[in-house]
């Protein structure tokens, strides 16, 4: 492999590929590991504090676990 950037393919495969990945180069694995196959997401302070057990919250902080009522 070169270390000529990668393509949005090649960087999913690295995701998904251990052998492939270890294949390319230093420099690639770092370009593939800074470009994320969904795309970088950028949250405000705001919705991360709604973000609970990686999903939304309603705010509402009770349990909804039947174990816990």
């Amino acid at each position: 492999m070169s270390d000529q950037p990668l393509t949005h393919d090649q960087i999913v495969r690295a995701w998904k590929d251990e052998a492939y990945r270890y294949s390319l180069t230093e420099e690639q694995r770092k370009f593939a590991g800074e470009h994320y196959p969904s795309g970088e997401v950028e949250l405000s302070e705001e919705e991360m504090a709604q973000i609970a057990g990686g999903r939304a919250g309603t705010g509402d902080s009770s349990c909804c676990w039947s174990s816990c009522n």
